[in-house]
C-alpha cells in the first residue's frame, strides 16, 4: 500500500519516551457537504481519530511492526461546510515487552474528500499531551501501556472547531520515511532494531526468504461499538493509613483497611479517605469505559477491571495486578 503523497510525521522533538501521547490536528475548509470522504491512516503504536470533536474509530490492529496494517476510514456524515477538524491521538508505547514487540513513533494519513487530498505533513499542528505524563512506568511486566491522566492538563475540545491553538501547539515535523514503509523505517526520534527476513515455506521445507517491509491494507474488519451500561454492585469507604501510592506502586502491607458503607454516594471523603464503587457489565466487553464525575479539582480516580469478581469471598474491590489507569479531574472530567 501506498499513501503518497501523506508523509510520516511526529512532534517535532529528538527523543520520545514510552507512553507518549501526541495530538494531531488539520483544518479542512469545504465550500459544502462533501458526496464522499474516505481515507486511509495508521500510527505507531495507537490512535484515536476524531472528527469535528467526535470519536471515530481507533486503531490499528496489533500486527508484526514490519509489516503493519492501514486502517481505512469514512467520515463522509461528519463533514460539514465550513470550518472542520480532523483530530488524531497517537500514543507512542516505546520498545518491546510481553505484548508490544517494537516500534517508532510516527503517524500517517491520506484522505480524500471529493477529489481534494488531505494527507499527513507538516501542515497539521502536534501537541505533546501531558495529561498523560511521558516515560509513564509500567505496573505490571506484560503491559505496554499504564495510563495515568491529569485532566487538568488536558486541552478539552481540541479536536473541534471553536478550539484556538496556542504557541504551544507546533507545526508538525516530517520524517525522512516514505509512504509504502512502516514507521520502524521512517527514521524518528526513537532507536530500535529490526530485521527485513522472514520464514518462508517451500515444497523442500522451511527456508528463510527475503520479504520486503511495508504497509498493508488492514485484513479483518473495524470494531463496531455499542454503548454497554454498567450495573452498580456495591460501594464503600477506603480508609488509608499511608500514601496511596505505596499500595498502587509498591503494594505495601497495611496501606489501607476497607469496609462496605452504601452511604457514601452524594458523601464527603475525610482526607485520608477513598470510596470505592463497585459496577458489572452484562458480559465481556473490550472498549473505553465512560463515566461523569462531579468532584473537585485533583480529586484521583483509580479505575481497575477484572474478568470476575466475588465480594463476598473476596476483597471487596477488585484485587488485582491490572491496574487499567489513573486520573485526575478537573471539577467535571
Amino acid at each position: 500500500m501506498n499513501l503518497a503523497p501523506a508523509k510520516w510525521i511526529w512532534l517535532p522533538s529528538e527523543r520520545c519516551l514510552a507512553n507518549t501521547f501526541v495530538l494531531f490536528r488539520r483544518e479542512v475548509e469545504l465550500p459544502a457537504a462533501p458526496r464522499s470522504a474516505t481515507g486511509w491512516l495508521t500510527a505507531d503504536s495507537r490512535y484515536k481519530l476524531f472528527v469535528n470533536g467526535q470519536r471515530v474509530q481507533w486503531g490499528p490492529a496489533p500486527s508484526d511492526p514490519r509489516w503493519p496494517e492501514v486502517d481505512p476510514c469514512d467520515i463522509t456524515g461528519l463533514l460539514k461546510p465550513g470550518k472542520n477538524v480532523i483530530g488524531v491521538e497517537v500514543c507512542y508505547f516505546g520498545q518491546g515487552d510481553g505484548t508490544w514487540p517494537m516500534g517508532a513513533p510516527g503517524f500517517i494519513c491520506r484522505l480524500d474528500i471529493d477529489g481534494q487530498l488531505i494527507v499527513s505533513d507538516k501542515s497539521w499542528l502536534t501537541f505533546l499531551d501531558r495529561a498523560h505524563r511521558p516515560g509513564m512506568y509500567k505496573r505490571w511486566f506484560l503491559r505496554a501501556l499504564q495510563e495515568e491522566f491529569d485532566a487538568q492538563l488536558h486541552p478539552y475540545g481540541w479536536s473541534t472547531p471553536a478550539f484556538q491553538p496556542g504557541k504551544e501547539w507546533l507545526p508538525a515535523m516530517e520524517l525522512k520515511g516514505d509512504a509504502q514503509t512502516p514507521a520502524i523505517f521512517a527514521g524518528g526520534p526513537e532507536y530500535v532494531v529490526y530485521s527485513d527476513t522472514a520464514i518462508g515455506h517451500t515444497a523442500e521445507g522451511q527456508v528463510q526468504v527475503e520479504v520486503p517491509p511495508g504497509l498493508r491494507g488492514r485484513t479483518i474488519p473495524l470494531m463496531r461499538e455499542a454503548d454497554v451500561a454498567a450495573t452498580f454492585v456495591e460501594a464503600g469507604r477506603v480508609t488509608w493509613h499511608r500514601d496511596p501510592n505505596d499500595w498502587f506502586e509498591s503494594r505495601v502491607p497495611g496501606s489501607f483497611t476497607i469496609a462496605r458503607d452504601p452511604q457514601v454516594a452524594g458523601a464527603t471523603p475525610a482526607a485520608n479517605e477513598g470510596f470505592f464503587f463497585t459496577y458489572r457489565l452484562p458480559e465481556h466487553a473490550a472498549g473505553f469505559p465512560r463515566f461523569t464525575i462531579d468532584a473537585p479539582a485533583g480529586t484521583i480516580v483509580e479505575l481497575m477491571v477484572r474478568e470476575s469478581h466475588d465480594p463476598v469471598k473476596g476483597p471487596l474491590w477488585l484485587e488485582s495486578y491490572l491496574f487499567i489507569g489513573r486520573g485526575s479531574s478537573a471539577g467535571r472530567a
